[in-house]
Formats: C-alpha cells, sequence, structure tokens
C-alpha cells in the first residue's frame, strides 16, 4: 500500500541517482582518460622550491577537447575532471579570495571574488567593489561602490554604499586595492572615461571613514587632463598582481606616453593604427604616507624597459620592488628598496642557457620563478634567487606516459602562485 502511494516519489529518487551515478562515472572515466597526467620533472636543484606552488594555464587538443589546468609536485588538476559540486565553486583555479570562503562564508556571500577587492589583516576583512546602479541616457554605465568591513573580534560588520564624487560619466570602474588603516578605508580605483574627444586613465584614491560611510577624502595621483593630448596618449598599468590580497602599503604603476601611427592600407579597408611607446616611468604609491614616488631608471635600462611593451614584470614584496624584462635571450631583474627608493642591485639569467623562450615571471618569497607559455606539450620551469643571481631550480613539465602516442596537444601556462 505504502509502495502504491510513493511509487511516483521513488521512481524518481532513482532516476536522480541514476543520472548522478552516470555522471561521475562518466567524468572518472571517460572524461579523465582524455587528459594527459602531467608532472614535474626536476632537471637539477632542489625541488622543495616549488612546494606550496601551483602553475596554472589551460590544455588544447587538435580534437578540440580543451580544459583549465593546475600542475603542482602532486600532479594535474583538470576542470573537466572536476566532480558537479567542486565545478560550483565560482573560480579555477581559485584565487586568494575564494579561499576566504572557508572562513568567513556569511561575509562572502554574494561578493564578487577579485582579490583586488579585498583587504584582510588580523583585525579586518574588507570588501569593495564596483557595481552598476544603471544606465545612462547616453548609454554608460552609472557605478558606485559597494563596501563591507568585518570586525574579526566583534565579528560584526559594517556595509554601505558610496557615489563615485566628482565623477559623471565613466566608462569603466577597476578596483585596484583596499586597505584598512585604523579606523579608515582607502580604496585606489582606475576610472576611464572621455576627456576632450579622448579616452584618459585617472587613479584616485578614496578615504573612507568606516563608522559613517562617508567618503573623506578624495585624491587624484596623475592629472588626466595631461593625458588628453589628441597628439600624444597616456595609459596607466598597474604591476601590482591582481590575484592576490595584500596588506602592503606600496602600489607599482607604470605610465606609458606613446603615440599613434597611420599605415595607409591599399586593399580598401580602413587604415590600420599603430603606436609608438615614447616614454615609461615607474612609481610608487605609498597609501600610508600618501607619497607617490618615481623611481630612477639607469640609462643602460631605460631603452630596453621602452622595447619591453609585453615582457614587463614588476612585483613588491617585503621592503623591496622588483622590476623585470627581456633582452637579447636575457631576463633581467632590477631590484629597488623601499627605503631610499634607489637601484640596489640587478640579476641576469639566461633564458637561452636554461632553454626557454617566452615565459610568464612571477616573483615569491624573494624568489622568481618563471615558467615557458609557448604553445607546446611540455613547459620549461626554472626559479633563482633574486638577490643571488644563483639558478635554484630547473624542471620541466611532462606527461607521465611513457609513449608518444599522446602528442597532439598544446599546453599554455599564464601564471605561477603560492598556494
Amino acid at each position: 500500500m505504502v509502495l502504491k502511494r510513493f511509487w511516483k516519489l521513488i521512481a524518481l529518487a532513482i532516476t536522480i541517482v541514476a543520472i548522478l551515478v552516470t555522471y561521475f562515472i562518466h567524468t572518472a572515466i571517460v572524461v579523465a582518460s582524455q587528459f594527459p597526467d602531467l608532472e614535474i620533472k626536476t632537471i637539477s636543484g632542489d625541488k622543495s622550491v616549488l612546494e606550496h606552488i601551483a602553475i596554472t594555464g589551460d590544455y588544447y587538443q587538435e580534437e578540440g577537447n580543451s580544459s583549465p589546468l593546475i600542475v603542482t609536485l602532486e600532479g594535474s588538476t583538470y576542470y573537466e575532471e572536476l566532480s558537479y559540486f567542486e565545478k560550483l565553486e565560482p573560480y579555477f583555479p581559485p584565487n586568494e579570495a575564494t579561499k576566504l570562503k572557508d572562513n568567513y562564508r556569511n561575509f562572502m556571500r554574494g561578493k564578487m571574488y577579485n582579490p583586488s577587492s579585498f583587504f584582510d589583516n588580523e583585525e579586518h576583512l574588507a570588501y569593495v567593489g564596483a557595481e552598476i546602479s544603471d544606465w545612462g541616457t547616453n548609454y554608460l554605465p552609472e557605478y558606485y561602490l559597494e563596501v563591507d568591513v568585518l570586525n574579526k573580534e566583534t565579528n560584526k560588520s559594517h556595509s554601505f554604499q558610496t557615489d563615485l564624487p566628482g565623477v559623471e560619466e565613466v566608462n569603466h570602474v577597476d578596483v585596484l586595492k583596499a586597505q584598512v588603516v585604523k579606523e579608515n578605508l582607502y580604496v585606489i580605483v582606475k576610472l576611464n572615461y572621455l576627456l576632450a574627444d579622448q579616452y584618459v586613465d585617472e587613479i584616485k584614491v578614496y578615504t573612507m571613514d568606516i563608522s559613517s560611510g562617508q567618503i573623506v577624502g578624495d585624491q587624484t595621483l596623475f592629472d588626466p587632463s595631461e593625458q588628453s593630448n589628441k597628439d600624444r596618449w597616456s595609459h596607466l598599468s598597474f604591476l601590482n598582481h591582481h590575484s592576490e590580497i595584500g596588506s602592503g602599503d606600496n602600489l607599482l604603476l607604470v605610465k606609458d606616453i606613446g603615440r599613434d601611427l597611420e599605415v595607409n592600407q591599399t586593399d580598401g579597408f580602413t587604415d590600420e593604427i599603430k603606436s609608438e611607446l615614447l616614454e615609461r616611468a615607474f612609481y610608487i604609491y605609498n597609501i600610508s604616507t600618501n607619497q607617490l614616488q618615481e623611481l630612477q631608471i639607469p640609462e643602460e635600462h631605460y631603452e630596453k624597459l621602452l622595447l619591453n611593451e609585453f615582457n614587463l614584470s614588476g612585483f613588491v614584496f617585503d621592503t623591496h620592488v622588483y622590476i623585470s624584462y627581456v633582452d637579447e635571450g636575457n631576463l633581467v631583474v632590477l631590484s629597488y628598496s623601499l627605503e631610499n627608493y634607489k637601484l640596489e642591485s640587478q640579476q641576469t639569467y639566461s633564458l637561452k642557457e636554461l632553454d626557454m623562450e617566452d615565459s610568464n615571471i612571477k616573483i615569491i618569497d624573494n624568489k622568481i620563478y618563471a615558467v615557458e607559455n609557448d604553445m607546446k606539450n611540455t613547459a620549461k620551469i626554472f626559479v633563482g634567487d633574486v638577490t643571488t643571481g644563483e639558478v635554484l631550480y630547473k624542471g620541466e613539465i611532462v606527461s607521465k606516459q611513457n609513449s608518444d602516442d599522446r602528442n597532439d596537444y598544446s599546453l599554455n601556462f599564464y601564471s605561477v602562485k603560492k598556494n
């Protein structure tokens, strides 16, 4: 009698279980067999420098199979191999912001997992997001800042919204950094908008009183009117790593000045516009002291930095700022002291001797990590000491399979990070 009354519910439950079992079997057997097991093979050095290090990238196969992946000393993990519930996580690979939800699930609910929007220390966890409230009659978004600050001692949060003062028509807003200092929240944003018929970047530093939810300070780091020259363009970039939640005071900025060159076409299509970079300057902005300091680049490095439009990296770590570029097969790292903003040392690593070509660079704990990003089925890795120039480790990401049956794929690695 009971079976007759509940047979539909029982049938539905059996169907759901069958679907889930089929899915998990398909994921474990069929999907997993499509992707090679990768490992980090040591060529020389101590592989312990790769402990707690994750290398992220993408896998591509000629037949069309592709997947983001993570490679560590423990092996490789593909997004397509994850379970249904694992795929519900907001980001793959996970970033520092996604890890916060394990300890602060209520606070993280409804927030965008952009690491540069968060600040985290022993006393506070803060979030600032750039949100769109509406669209204006000129089809431009109307932005406001969504703010939430958690006091870890009391476990109470204070949330509020605020408009961007002095901003009327803006094309885009990026939150570059948030930081709590005593009772104030400092928020650094980059605005992009049209000025004198030319799009310009403006970096603003807003000081917010947490208790009142009011903006009590508004500072512009670079005069946007300098960029509205039709014969020149200027672009501001933020070189600190966006995938990390930093509590440091210092930001590394680069200001590029260039001009557009018209290239005439004879095929009847619109003229192609190419750019020429004319000037490049590096600045350190300290939030606590509200000081903007330009770094002096020696002449022998300046022209090479100017030519490295796509092979330029910058990092702030501890008491130093590092600027790296590639020159004729060499990776050059300049080290500046944050005490006097002077160049202290230069380290050079021969990418030719390391048998590496284009690479992605990251400095972690005074070590420089480089991984090839060529579209091949292997990728070289090296780790160097930025204080001595010593090469600590050389390795290669390879397939665990000994046979060459599966070589119709390529790997593209784009990030090295600390787990």
